[in-house]
């Protein structure tokens, strides 16, 4: 189980208590990050795999999306605050908008301008789980499962499988939501789990998949990544056309709190 609490908003927050990894019953934890350390340096590099630049090496340009933004390793885009808190922070640079890199095993507090696509997924060679999208500041969270081959196969891509719902209780941008992708290996057929705030809105059963195709995007290592990103396929989709926008407003931040990874 990855486990996350996250805030977003459309002006950046003022810092708050530090929030302590919670203890879930009948899981244990197996790691996490609290994102404690001296404002203004960089994450550990124990804990993380810092990605900048525009593609992965030998990988498509613009992330594989369209995405427009250059991530980097600054500061001013990415850094702890001190105060128990990842900040990262889109820039806009003349033409170009500058974020905080992709991050592996990483966790989000969300801040979001308009037309930006922030995600935070599990991910393996062959498969790729989304755990939360949130998109143009909609108040909506998206989950979705990647698999099989691109274009089409049985997760129809490049869409994935999907579902989305309204955050419960409150707006996803501006207050505290918790985001939680569940492997339940408790019964047959096994089954992902996509919530929020402990509501279920997306589910995957093995039987949906091949029993190969099931095997190769569960059944193997992962690492988690966040990314913030500006435009691209997704934004765009949702908008209508091209994004950002001349309006899309400079640095306001996406806050992280942490992450953590359980097994039960």
């Amino acid at each position: 189980m990855s486990f996350l609490k996250s805030l977003s908003g459309i002006l950046s927050m003022t810092s708050c208590v530090r929030a302590l990894v919670p203890t879930i019953s009948g899981y244990t934890l197996t790691w996490s990050d609290e994102f404690i350390g001296t404002a203004n340096s960089l994450p550990s590099t124990a804990n993380w795999i810092i990605d900048t630049g525009t593609q992965y090496e030998g990988g498509p340009a613009n992330w594989g999306t369209g995405e427009t933004q250059v991530y980097t390793s600054k500061p001013e885009n990415l850094a702890l605050s001190g105060n128990g808190t990842l900040v990262i922070t889109p820039i806009k640079h003349n033409a170009k908008i500058s974020l905080r890199p992709k991050e592996r095993r990483c966790a989000s507090k969300l801040v979001s301008p308009c037309r930006t696509y922030l995600a935070l997924k599990q991910l393996t060679a062959i498969g790729e789980f989304d755990i939360m999208e949130n998109v143009n500041g909609i108040n909506k969270v998206w989950g979705v499962i990647h698999c099989d081959v691109n274009p089409g196969g049985v997760c129809k891509e490049t869409d994935g499988l999907s579902s989305n719902l309204k955050c419960p209780g409150t707006s996803c941008q501006g207050n505290f939501h918790t985001y939680t992708l569940e492997v339940d290996r408790s019964a047959t057929p096994e089954t992902l789990k996509w919530m929020v705030d402990e509501t279920i809105f997306h589910a995957i059963t093995e039987t949906l998949l091949s029993a190969t195709i099931w095997a190769n995007a569960v059944h193997q290592g992962h690492f988690v990544l966040i990314n913030l990103a500006m435009g691209g396929a997704f934004p765009n989709n949702n908008h209508g056309g091209s994004t950002p926008l001349a309006t899309t407003v400079s640095g306001k931040p996406l806050r992280v709190e942490y992450v953590a990874v359980y097994n039960g």
